[in-house]
Formats: structure tokens, C-alpha cells, sequence
């Protein structure tokens, strides 16, 4: 009974030292199992950074620009369906980490529809400085998509896999402008 009786003491005790010290330090102790997440996109400004973008896609041109939180094509404000896609087209450049990257390979290639892209996309931040982005066919089982990104003067262009809901996005922007 004795020995039952300072059990529940000491269990006591434990928790109570327990709660006080996450009361001292202010928080619970970490979670290891939790990841913190990074991006790991192609564009590594924020998408708010992003102060124009350009699509060609099928002969047509578009030049979209953003003041502020509103996107204007041709000084006209874009619908709220175009800005929505917009917007997430350029966050999914931030976030959406390339699966592969096709080293050694010739980045206007046929193969990989980047001969002649679907959808041409150049996004310039702040500073001036663009990213150009050329999205070309599918994979044959249709989950993935090439994408060459342009990397500026003198520098090659690099062919990526990525998923394809990236230029999945871009499409549904180019579809939704005027």
C-alpha cells in the first residue's frame, strides 16, 4: 500500500515537474516527426516579388502586370478566375521542387516538346531580373512535364521534369486571358 501510495507521489511529481518547465521555456518540446517546409521551386524570390509576366502561347502574346496585389493586362484589370490562376501559377514556380533534373541532354530537343513549346513564360521580379520558362509536352504517362528554364545571358538552359499540374496552371492562365 505503502509502496503503491509513493508511486502515484512520484508520478505526481514528474508531471508536475514536466508542466512547469514547459511553462519556464514557454513551449512543448519539439516535434521531430514534423518537417519545416522549404521552397524548393525554380523561382527562389517570393511570388511577391513578381512585378510582370509574359505568356506566348500559340502565336498570342500577353504582357500581365501587378501593382499591389492587382494583376492588369492591356491597363485592364484581370478577371478575379485569371488573377486566382495567375497567383498560384507563380507560387507553384516558388514551391513546386523540380522532380529531375535532365543533365546532359540538347534542351531544344523534339522529344520533349521543347522544339516548339507549348506555353512560353517569362516572369520578371523587382529588380529587373527575369526567369524564362519554356513548358513542353508531357511524359508518356502524362503525370510529369519537360520544362527548360532559360538561365540568362551566357548561361545554358536546364531541362527539368516537373510535375504537371505546374504547367497545368500556366495553361489555365493563358486560357483564362482576354
Amino acid at each position: 500500500m505503502i509502496l503503491r501510495r509513493s508511486l502515484r507521489v512520484l508520478l505526481a511529481a514528474i508531471a508536475l515537474l514536466y508542466l512547469g518547465a514547459m511553462c519556464l521555456t514557454g513551449a512543448r518540446p519539439g516535434r521531430e516527426q514534423f518537417v519545416a517546409f522549404e521552397a524548393a521551386g525554380v523561382m527562389r524570390a517570393a511570388p511577391e516579388e513578381v512585378r510582370r509576366v509574359e505568356i506566348r502561347r500559340a502565336g498570342r502574346s500577353w504582357r500581365i502586370d501587378r501593382d499591389g496585389a492587382v494583376w492588369t493586362c492591356d491597363a485592364r484589370p484581370l478577371s478575379a478566375a485569371a488573377a486566382g490562376h495567375l497567383t498560384l501559377a507563380t507560387k507553384f514556380l516558388h514551391t513546386a521542387r523540380p522532380v529531375r533534373e535532365l543533365a546532359g541532354v540538347e534542351p531544344h530537343d523534339a522529344a520533349f516538346g521543347l522544339q516548339r513549346p507549348a506555353l512560353d513564360v517569362t516572369v520578371t521580379r523587382d529588380d529587373g531580373s527575369a526567369l524564362v520558362l519554356a513548358f513542353g509536352g508531357p511524359t508518356p504517362d502524362g503525370g510529369l512535364q519537360y520544362m527548360r528554364l532559360d538561365q540568362g545571358p551566357g548561361g545554358s538552359p536546364t531541362v527539368y521534369l516537373m510535375s504537371g499540374f505546374v504547367g497545368a496552371e500556366w495553361l489555365a492562365v493563358a486560357e483564362s486571358l482576354p
